[in-house]
C-alpha cells in the first residue's frame, strides 16, 4: 500500500472511532441519568480508574506505556478532562 492508501484506511478507522465514542458517550449519559434518579454521585473515581486500567490492559500496541512515539511523531495522547466531564454530567 502507498501513503494515500494508508491515509484512506486511517480515515475509515477514524470514522469508526467517532461512531464508537458517540455510542459510548450515549451509554455514559444513560448511566448518569440512572445515577441521578437513584441519588448516586455522578463522578466515581474508582470507576474511572477501573475504565482506564481496562483500557491499558487491553492495549496491545504499538504504543503502550512502555513504548513511546518517536520525537517527531504527531502528538496523540489520551487525556482525562475531569472538569469537562464533571460539568457535562452536572447538566444531566
Amino acid at each position: 500500500m502507498n501513503i494515500s492508501d494508508w491515509r484512506q484506511r486511517m480515515d475509515e478507522i477514524d470514522k469508526k472511532l467517532v461512531e464508537l465514542l458517540n455510542e459510548r458517550s450515549q451509554c455514559a449519559l444513560e448511566i448518569g441519568r440512572l445515577k441521578q434518579a437513584a441519588g448516586m454521585p455522578i463522578y466515581q473515581p474508582a470507576r474511572e480508574n477501573e475504565v482506564l486500567s481496562n483500557a491499558a490492559r487491553n492495549n496491545r500496541g504499538p504504543l503502550t506505556s512502555t513504548k513511546r512515539a518517536p520525537p517527531n511523531a504527531s502528538p496523540c495522547t489520551v487525556t482525562r478532562p475531569k472538569k469537562k466531564i464533571r460539568s457535562d454530567s452536572a447538566n444531566l
